[in-house]
């Protein structure tokens, strides 16, 4: 895939400047992106499963897949800003397009990127699995190569479709539409993937509903007289929670963890039981 991807890169690019198709260009520039993302995945790949053993990662590896999925974002919107500079002066001051000169070129970028759609699948709505352990939810590295060539696909669409009717109806400042279009695309998905892999990298908590499931069984548990709950993603579908309560009598950790059966999915969970004199 990445081959494939740098040698159309280089064709769209190339192609692109000498017919003077903005729209080809775009998908180029946006190729260029789509093989740095690849590279990106590999690498977070990579560094995960080599220090799946190491000592000093308190949590593990998990959110290096957030991370890389987190530059990825990034990138597609460095992309989209300037492809729409670009696009908005193409409009104030059109320039003439070789359209059937670009138009194979822009075939051949959009066979790729459906051929490394295929390859991806469902773009990390599955299971992830690093080092040792296994995690059911969304592989943030892979989502955002997948939502790379995503963009892709749709902006060699677009390139295609401006070309074409260009070509038919001389109609110029088409070409620069589209790549509008296309960067306002890449924005929204861009937006999107940067919300998700920062919730990890920030330790944000999760859903309040989740959190309020678990303190309602904990709190009907004999003896209970306060619980506080706080549960966060650790990356690639692990999940840790600390607990803590205050209770009277005999209360065990093998009792709380008997009581609710779901801890058990938590990578870590940490649990502190306090008497009434904070003991």
């Amino acid at each position: 895939m990445l081959v494939l991807t740098v040698l159309t890169m280089i064709a769209e690019l190339a192609v692109g400047v000498l017919t003077g198709s903005l729209a080809l260009q775009a998908d180029g520039w946006h190729m260029a992106t789509h093989a740095g993302a690849l590279g990106l995945a590999a690498f977070g790949y990579w560094f995960a499963r080599t220090r799946a053993d190491d000592a000093s990662l308190a949590f593990g590896t998990g959110k290096v897949n957030a991370l890389s999925g987190f530059a990825s974002a990034v990138a597609l919107g460095v992309v989209a800003v300037f492809m729409t500079i670009e696009a908005i002066e193409r409009l104030l001051s059109p320039e003439p397009v070789a359209f059937s000169s670009a138009l194979p070129v822009a075939v051949l970028g959009l066979l790729v990127n459906l051929g490394s759609l295929f390859v991806l699948g469902g773009g990390g709505h599955a299971h992830a699995e690093h080092g040792h352990g296994h995690g059911e939810g969304h592989d943030h590295n892979l989502r955002g190569v997948y939502l790379h060539v995503l963009a892709d696909v749709i902006t060699s669409v677009l390139a295609i479709a401006a070309l074409v009717v260009g070509a038919w109806a001389g109609i110029v400042w088409l070409d620069a539409a589209t790549a509008l279009v296309a960067a306002v695309l890449i924005v929204v998905w861009a937006r999107s993937l940067l919300t998700d892999t920062a919730r990890p990298l920030l330790d944000a908590r999760a859903p309040s509903a989740e959190i309020a499931k678990i303190e309602n069984e904990l709190a009907a548990l004999e003896g209970v007289r306060k619980v506080s709950v706080c549960m966060w993603e650790l990356g690639s579908g692990r999940r840790a929670v600390t607990i803590e309560l205050v209770a009277e009598g005999t209360l065990s950790a093998r009792r709380v963890r008997e009581a609710v059966p779901e801890l058990a999915r938590f990578h870590r969970a940490s649990i502190e039981i306090h008497d009434d004199q904070g003991h």
